[in-house]
């Protein structure tokens, strides 16, 4: 029997070890900004007024993906162009247009990159998910992945979508209570004034979402657990019609090509758009060229983040956009 003295050191040092793997082991932060227009982002309404702090990181400190002006593309590659198969596509790394066509609450026959976390060792039961739009639950197939998603709410913009700031307190209070390793945070007000018409508020909502971001970074830099060792990805599920129509002169809108729809008919509804910064992201500010990438590669991007296994059946499943990282 080895005396309690002799074990006292090892049993020390298996306590540090423990402790700085805990900490080595990344964090990443999944934003999605639902249907979003890469316009805005790059090019609308006064950029840097819009979403500075969006700008101020991803131009100075990470990467910005998908301003087609640049000759930069990103898009989706589900055939759908809609909401339920942009963010299965995402968080999934594949399409499935043959089950997935519109955006009926139905369980999600694919397992996301946040469920192969939860499978995993290292970030069992330190994977959450906090959304706007009460489709999110049956992407993630809460009832077969066993994933926490935070989306009831009274305070609400319509039936479907949450308000955007209950939202984001929600995942700012897991942040400092349940500290989770892998979390994916959805904002829907966007997408919700966009199919409205309503450019003022659709604006106002994306403004918005770049200061609850900004909140949710510092707070990961005033906390120990994420300060240091923390990815933020920000994209969107699809994007929307390339026109403004007359809404701007006549508080309307003229024709479904106009910038509040989307959908397979309807011009520009497949351009999305990236923005990384954060541990093991480049900086490489506004990419300019490249080959065309895809919102499939989100998913199996976070995966070589956390370092854990992304795989699939599927001869298609998209791979990490390995131009980001370091």
């Amino acid at each position: 029997m080895i005396p309690l003295l002799l074990l006292l050191p090892l049993l020390f040092l298996l306590a540090v070890y423990g402790r700085d793997s805990q900490k080595e082991q990344p964090r990443v932060v999944v934003i999605a900004i639902d249907g979003l227009r890469w316009q805005e982002v790059f090019e609308g309404a006064g950029r840097d007024s819009l979403m500075p702090f969006l700008w101020k990181m991803g131009k100075d400190k990470g990467c910005m993906l998908g301003n087609r002006n640049k000759n930069c593309r990103m898009e989706v590659a589900n055939g759908i162009w809609k909401s339920y198969a942009g963010y299965s596509e995402m968080l999934c790394g594949v399409t499935d247009d043959a089950h997935i066509f519109d955006n009926r609450k139905q369980p999600n026959p694919n397992p996301s990159v946040l469920e192969m976390a939860e499978m995993s060792g290292a970030y069992k039961g330190r994977v959450s998910a906090v959304a706007s739009w009460d489709v999110i639950p049956y992407i993630l197939n809460t009832k077969r992945s066993g994933l926490d998603v935070d989306w009831k709410s009274s305070h609400r913009v319509s039936k479907q979508v949450r308000c955007d700031s209950v939202t984001f307190s929600h995942a700012l209070q897991k942040l400092k209570e349940e500290h989770p390793k892998l979390m994916f945070v959805e904002f829907c007000e966007t997408d919700y004034y966009g199919h409205q018409g309503k450019w003022k508020e659709y604006l106002n909502a994306v403004h918005e979402n770049d200061c609850f971001i900004r909140e949710l970074w510092a707070y990961c830099q005033s906390d120990e657990f994420y300060r240091g060792n923390t990815t933020f990805i920000i994209t969107c599920d699809h994007g929307r019609g390339e026109s403004l129509g007359n809404h701007i002169n006549r508080g309307e809108v003229d024709s479904l090509a106009s910038w509040h729809e989307h959908g397979r008919k309807i011009a520009g509804s497949n351009q999305t758009w990236l923005v990384a910064f954060g541990k093991n992201i480049q900086h490489l500010g506004e990419v300019e060229g490249g080959r065309t990438l895809y919102t499939k590669q989100v998913a199996p991007t976070v995966a070589s983040l956390l370092h854990i296994p992304f795989t699939s059946e599927r001869s298609d499943m998209g791979r990490p956009i390995y131009k980001i990282l370091k």
